[in-house]
């Protein structure tokens, strides 16, 4: 387990992730028919009436405050958090 801080604009908030070992999630695990678990995009499945497809998007390579990227190596502990 680790603790850290994440400042969002001018909030400092704490955080406290746990580290999964490599082997409790492998890279290819699918979430969809369409992604895999370490794909930056997931592009999920559950098609329905009224829903478009943009609906169904996770996209985890977002531009944080500070310039870097939500899947840039610093962040890997809290990407695999929000993940899960």
């Amino acid at each position: 387990m680790m603790a850290a801080m994440m400042t969002l604009g001018r909030v400092v908030v704490p955080v406290v992730v746990e580290y999964a070992s490599a082997s409790s999630v492998a890279s290819n695990v699918r979430v969809s028919s369409r992604s895999t678990w370490s794909d930056r995009r997931w592009v999920l499945d559950g098609r329905r009436p009224g829903l478009v497809e943009h609906d169904l998007i996770v996209e985890w390579s977002f531009d944080l405050p500070d310039g870097s990227c939500f899947t840039d190596p610093q962040w890997a502990a809290l990407l695999e958090a929000a993940r899960r």
